[in-house]
């Protein structure tokens, strides 16, 4: 079993699934010091913390049944799920895209992503810029690019917090954090466009086109 899949265990009748916190390594980022990205996989490591929490709850129906409140407390373990596990998978895909040993510029000039980007916005420039712009958006979330493969199009889109209008049925192939806690030490309450200019010229796209590559089928 690789590390980075999920593990399972029996507790009594119900499979637990346990998510293990992924290592990444982050000496130094032009712009995102070591201890700001430090900081942002502790964070990350916190909520694999809760997801495995949550999962444990939900192994264990008899915690949250034979009470007026089962719905209630059965919904709340639900939408904490939701929340808490989409902030671990977001996370490990933005870690997976950093790179601190060079500036990779953009995409290779054949690459299916600049193909479909070129498409989609008509080119890497215009690409950036959309992208840029979706992260002028008021309040704590995530920008995305995902591979819709019924249209065979990249959509560039917004998720609200980690599990608020997530893309269904696509396949992320880009992610961008844009919690405060992802800029704010390094760049201030106004520091956004310049830590977005920083991510994106330590994102190795290599990795983009290998998840895109992934996607279409």
């Amino acid at each position: 079993m690789s590390a980075n899949q999920d593990t399972l265990h029996r507790t009594g009748r119900h499979q637990v699934t346990h998510y293990p916190v992924r290592k990444f390594s982050f000496p130094d980022l032009d712009g995102l010091s070591k201890k700001a990205m430090d900081t942002h996989l502790e964070l990350y490591a916190g909520y694999v913390k809760e997801a495995n929490g949550i999962a444990a709850a939900l192994a264990d129906p008899d915690s949250y049944s034979g009470t007026a409140e089962a719905i209630h407390a059965r919904e709340s373990l639900a939408r904490r799920l939701a929340f808490e596990l989409n902030g671990v998978h977001l996370h490990e895909l933005l870690f997976e895209q950093m790179d601190a040993d060079r500036d990779f510029g953009k995409p290779l000039a054949d690459s299916f992503f600049l193909q479909h980007i070129s498409a989609a916005c008509g080119g890497f420039a215009g690409w950036i810029d959309d992208i840029k712009l979706l992260g002028k958006t008021r309040g704590p979330g995530w920008v995305v690019s995902s591979w819709d493969q019924e249209s065979q199009r990249l959509n560039n889109m917004w998720i609200d917090l980690h599990h608020l209008m997530v893309p269904t049925g696509q396949r992320l192939v880009f992610v961008l954090d844009l919690w405060e806690h992802a800029y704010w030490d390094e760049f201030g309450a106004k520091g956004r466009p310049e830590y977005i200019e920083k991510t994106l010229s330590r994102t190795d796209w290599s990795v983009v086109e290998q998840r895109l590559r992934s996607g279409i089928k």
